[in-house]
């Protein structure tokens, strides 16, 4: 892809107070700072992306003047507004959106407010522009000056803002100025940033809410009712649940043995799968190694192995308690797989598990149903609206009798498999019937129909 064809790319790489009344220009590779008054600034052009991607650079500005940015203002242009480009659920969702819409009627730009972006390269084909900003926090006053200039400059229609709590603190500031733009928010877990107490307010400033499963829908009226505002904003709140493109899925059967060949696992040997952000905060993969370990020295079998796939900030500390356990033999590390990794890791998988603390409805869940893996997952967020315990799955209730729970469990599916094969069936006919890809897209579209004929009121 050449550089006239990428998303353009901005860095507010120094927006503060001192140098708002800056001008900028650029020399040899680098962009030259100056401030009207007295000091200069000079900072080096950087990558944004790898050498793959033809070596695309962002520009910084100081949020005076976007001279860069394209704009077509035929379409609906639709500003989303995120926290970074990293390829979490939150995102992925995000881009799905952004794919299956209409690319004739919509163009798409982004604002990432917080330069934490390994994924960028998978965002860019996608948007028209691309702006991110600077690790260290930019002053919300002229964070919310920029902003009203980008949704100036762009012709906006439509903002929605996922998990980016600058993006809500702009709410009101957009609404004061431009009250053509229409406004929804996509929260995928009581822990997202549009959920937390310190935001309930900004419902005032959202047209729209878009939670992804009802137990996050319940939790919100609940909110909303406690500050007496249910009447104004219950009707802004709608269930879209996240989908999966099941293609990949359906010939996931093509792919058995590559991952155990890969990695010298015996064909006999029984996977029990982790995938994901090896974090303590949500993901809890102690407790996925508890639980191995506990099965391990109970059950002495050589033919089960336990996986774990993904990176985060506990991955050295996890490999540190197996070491200490003497189960390195018993546990592999892929690190981040790929979509096709991910897809042959399932395809030789026995038993997914997950452990979490609090989610959403992870996408793990989806694919492993969709492979036909069956899930043991600990009961907490909305895992029960996609996972109906015995019959799609299995729930376990989180208590300090979990880890012989979960035991209990895999040693039902590896010793009947009967009902492995029952469960994973039914599994896969609940993604196909309710959480495909299209399914989702679908609603998406309706939503943004509404969107658009709630700004034509607004005109």
């Amino acid at each position: 892809m050449s550089c006239h064809d990428m998303a353009r790319i901005l860095s507010l790489e120094r927006l503060s107070r001192s140098m708002w009344r800056s001008k900028y220009i650029t020399s040899r590779g680098k962009i030259v700072i100056r401030r009207v008054y007295k000091s200069q600034f000079i900072f080096p052009i950087k990558h944004l992306f790898d050498n793959t991607m033809d070596g695309i650079h962002y520009t910084m500005t100081t949020g005076r003047e976007l001279p860069r940015l394209k704009v077509n203002k035929d379409k609906v242009n639709v500003l989303c507004v995120i926290r970074d480009m990293t390829l979490g659920g939150a995102e992925r969702v995000m881009l799905n959106i952004v794919k299956g819409l209409d690319k004739e009627k919509y163009d798409f730009h982004l604002v990432a407010t917080y330069r934490d972006n390994a994924w960028a390269n998978k965002f860019a084909p996608f948007f028209k522009n691309i702006i991110v900003m600077e690790k260290r926090p930019v002053n919300q006053k002229f964070f919310n000056l920029f902003m009203n200039q980008v949704v100036e400059k762009l012709d906006i229609d439509i903002l929605f803002t996922y998990n980016a709590a600058k993006g809500y603190r702009y709410l009101p500031s957009l609404k004061k100025h431009f009250l053509r733009v229409v406004t929804f928010d996509i929260m995928h877990a009581e822990e997202s940033e549009g959920a937390r107490i310190e935001f309930i307010d900004y419902a005032e400033y959202l047209d729209k809410r878009v939670c992804i499963s009802k137990h996050l829908k319940n939790y919100l009226a609940s909110r909303y009712m406690e500050k007496g505002i249910s009447e104004l904003y219950n009707p802004k709140l709608l269930v879209i649940y996240n989908g999966i493109d099941i293609t990949p899925f359906l010939n996931g059967v093509n792919l058995q043995g590559q991952f155990k060949e890969r990695m010298k696992i015996r064909p006999d040997v029984k996977i029990i799968t982790f995938i994901g952000r090896i974090t303590s905060e949500e993901k809890n993969p102690e407790l996925f190694i508890s639980v191995a370990q506990r099965f391990l020295s109970m059950t002495e079998r050589d033919d089960v192995l336990f996986v774990m796939a993904g990176d985060g900030p506990d991955l050295l500390k996890c490999k540190n308690i197996i070491t200490q356990h003497g189960l390195n033999k018993q546990f592999i590390f892929t690190g981040v797989l790929d979509d096709k990794g991910v897809i042959e890791l399932l395809a030789d998988s026995e038993i997914m598990l997950v452990t979490s603390h609090n989610e959403g409805i992870p996408f793990t869940i989806l694919e492993s149903m969709a492979m036909k893996v069956p899930v043991i997952s600990t009961d907490v967020g909305a895992i029960h609206e996609v996972i109906r315990d015995e019959e799609t799955g299995f729930l376990v209730v989180v208590d300090q009798f979990m880890v012989d729970s979960f035991i209990d469990k895999i040693n039902h599916l590896l010793s009947n498999s009967d009902v492995r094969e029952l469960i994973a069936d039914n599994a896969f006919h609940d993604i196909i019937s309710k959480y495909t890809l299209n399914s989702m897209v679908s609603e998406y579209q309706n939503l943004f129909k509404e969107l658009c004929s709630e700004k034509s009121k607004h005109k």
